[in-house]
């Protein structure tokens, strides 16, 4: 496949998923605050530190991409780690 065809695969994903899921933000900060609450618990958190849903999407981003260099290669980890940056950018406030 060249890398247009993996583009429009990695979007059919993640519409399929946003379709099953629902909103992608209201997912993100749910698993954001399941974070958070963990990461307090824990003392991992700064006084004032705030687990954001960005932060819950880097996790995930760096988990497929461990998940590709220790494991046998499959594209599904491509696919999600190039979703995982488009979401981040879809949460993340730009000033342009």
């Amino acid at each position: 496949m060249n890398p247009e065809d993996h583009a429009k695969r990695a979007a059919d994903i993640l519409k399929q998923r946003g379709s099953k899921l629902g909103s992608y933000k209201v997912l993100y900060e749910q698993i954001a605050q399941v974070f958070h609450i963990y990461l307090e618990s824990q003392g991992k958190l700064k006084p004032g530190q705030k687990f954001e849903s960005t932060d819950a999407v880097e996790f995930l981003k760096v988990m497929k991409m461990i998940r590709e260099w220790l494991g046998h290669a499959d594209p599904d980890h491509g696919y999600d780690l190039a979703n995982y940056v488009f979401l981040k950018m879809g949460l993340t406030k730009y000033d342009k």
